[in-house]
C-alpha cells in the first residue's frame, strides 16, 4: 500500500527495535502452518512499514466483537442482495458463519490464531484477494497482508493512503498530532518506545478508568502466542506490532461524554463508560464500505470521495475494479461475496 515518507519513518521507528528482538528470539512460521490455534511452531513477527488495527475485548473469553455505539459495523443495506458464490467452500473451523467468510490461507490463519483470533481481529469480512499487488484479507478490525516473502503483516488502516479520517458514523475521533508523532523515540530505543506508549496511553483520564495502557499490554496473551510455552518477554513486541504507538492525545467525544478515544498507528481505542469497557473500533469494516459503497455512513462517504478506493467494487467491470487506473494490480472479483 502507499504510505507517505513520514508514516514510513514513524512505522519503522516504533517497531524495529522490539521486532528485532522478537525475530532474533523466535522460530520462523512454517511454510505450511498448522491450521489450528494449537500449532506447535513459534511464529516470527515480520513487520515492514506499519499496517492495521486490533482490539481487546474487555472481558476475557469474549468472542463476539461488537461495534461501539456511534460506530456501526457496515452491512449491506436493506434491499441489497449479496451475490452468492457458486464455488464449494468448506464450512469448517476456518469458516465464520457470523459473516459468511473463510480464512483459507494457511499463513493468515496461523497469524490470526497466534495474535488473538476474533478478539483481536474481529471476524473475516472478505475473501483473500489481490489489492495493489499484495494478497490481503479484510477482518472487522484489521487487514492482513502477505509481504513479498509470504509473511503476514498488518496494514495501517489510518494511514494517509487508506483512511486518515477522524469522523466515523457520527463519532468524533482524535486526529493525528504531528507534534506527538515527531517525538517518537529513536528506532533503536526499544525501552524508550514502550515508555512512550505508557506515557501517552493512560489508564485513567479525568477520573475515568479508560485502561488504554492495560488494553495495549493485554492484546496478545501468552497462552495464545505460546500455547506450548514460550518467552513472555516477547509479548510487548507483539502488542506493539498490533497497535503501533499513540499518534494523538486522549479525546472525549464532544457529542457523547461517555466515549473516550485514543488514536494509535493501527487502530483507535474506544472507552465506553456505559459498559466500563475498552476495545478497538471496527475500522477495517469501514474501508470495505468505502470500496463497496454499501452501508457507507454519510460522514465517511463525504470524507472518502477523493479516495482511490471509493466505490471501486464493480461486478460489471473486468476484475471487478471500476477504475483500474486508480487501483492498479488489483483483482476484486468476488472479494466481498459471501462464501
Amino acid at each position: 500500500m502507499v504510505i507517505d515518507a513520514q508514516w514510513r519513518k514513524l512505522a519503522l521507528g516504533c517497531c524495529v527495535a522490539l521486532i528485532g528482538v522478537v525475530l532474533a528470539a523466535t522460530t520462523a512460521l512454517a511454510d505450511t502452518p498448522t491450521p489450528t490455534a494449537t500449532a506447535t511452531d513459534t511464529p516470527t513477527i515480520t513487520v515492514t512499514a506499519p499496517p492495521g488495527t486490533p482490539t481487546v475485548t474487555p472481558t476475557a473469553g469474549t468472542a463476539t466483537p461488537t461495534s461501539p455505539a456511534g460506530t456501526v459495523t457496515p452491512t449491506p443495506p436493506a434491499g441489497t442482495v449479496t451475490p452468492t458464490s457458486t464455488s464449494s467452500v468448506a464450512h469448517d473451523n476456518r469458516y465464520f458463519s457470523q459473516t459468511g467468510f473463510r480464512i483459507d490461507n494457511d499463513t493468515v490463519w496461523n497469524y490470526f490464531n497466534r495474535r488473538g483470533g476474533v478478539a483481536t481481529f474481529g471476524y473475516p469480512v472478505s475473501r483473500t484477494f489481490l489489492l495493489q499487488g499484495f494478497t490481503v484479507q479484510f477482518f472487522q478490525r484489521r487487514i492482513v497482508q502477505l509481504d513479498p516473502s509470504g509473511n503476514a503483516r498488518l496494514l495501517n488502516v489510518l494511514d494517509s493512503g487508506l483512511m486518515p479520517y477522524s469522523s466515523f458514523n457520527g463519532a468524533t475521533l482524535p486526529g493525528i498530532d504531528s507534534g506527538l508523532v515527531a517525538s517518537v523515540p529513536n528506532p533503536s530505543d526499544a525501552a524508550g518506545t514502550l515508555s512512550f506508549v505508557k506515557a501517552h496511553a493512560p489508564d485513567s483520564f479525568q477520573g475515568l478508568s479508560v485502561n488504554f495502557y492495560q488494553t495495549f499490554l493485554n492484546t496478545v496473551q501468552a497462552s495464545v502466542a505460546f500455547p506450548n510455552g514460550g518467552d513472555p518477554s516477547l509479548l510487548p513486541g507483539f502488542n506493539l506490532e498490533m497497535w503501533g504507538v499513540p499518534t494523538s492525545g486522549v479525546l472525549v467525544d464532544p457529542n457523547n461524554h461517555n466515549f473516550v478515544y485514543l488514536r494509535f498507528q493501527r487502530g483507535i481505542m474506544h472507552f465506553d463508560a456505559g459498559c466500563n469497557c475498552t476495545q478497538g473500533i471496527l475500522l477495517a469494516d469501514y474501508l470495505k464500505s468505502i470500496l463497496t459503497g454499501q452501508n457507507l455512513p454519510a460522514d465517511v462517504d463525504q470524507e472518502s470521495q477523493g479516495s482511490i478506493f471509493y466505490k471501486q467494487y464493480d461486478s460489471t467491470q473486468p476484475q471487478w475494479v471500476h477504475n483500474p487506473s486508480l487501483l492498479p494490480a488489483t483483482d476484486l472479483t468476488n472479494a466481498f461475496t459471501q462464501e
